[in-house]
C-alpha cells in the first residue's frame, strides 16, 4: 500500500489536509521524536503554524516508510527539508 493510500484509509483525507486537532490525532511521536520537535521548536522559535507543518511533513515521511509512529529519524528528515540553514558567502 502507497502513503497516499495509507492516509486516505487512516484519516479519509491526505496528511496535508489535516486540521490542527487531525493532525495531533494521527501524528504519533515516539519520545525520542517529540523531543527532537520541541528542541528544534525552541530552538528556532517556530510558530505554532510551523510546529503543525513540521509535523505534517514528519507524518508523510513516517507513510513513506510505513511506519505507524513519527521517530526520531522521520523528524530529523523533516526538519532537513523545511528549515534549511543559511549560508554564508
Amino acid at each position: 500500500m502507497d502513503a497516499r493510500s495509507r492516509q486516505s484509509r487512516r484519516q479519509k483525507v491526505l496528511n496535508g489536509q489535516l486540521d490542527n486537532q487531525a493532525i495531533k490525532e494521527h501524528a504519533q511521536l515516539n519520545r525520542q521524536a517529540k523531543f527532537l520537535l520541541n528542541h528544534f521548536a525552541s530552538k528556532f522559535d517556530l510558530s505554532a503554524r510551523s510546529y503543525l507543518k513540521t509535523l505534517k511533513v514528519a507524518r508523510t515521511i513516517a507513510d513513506l516508510a510505513t511506519a505507524e509512529q513519527i521517530d526520531r529519524s522521520h523528524m530529523q528528515e523533516a526538519f532537513s527539508l523545511r528549515y534549511i540553514p543559511p549560508t554564508t558567502l
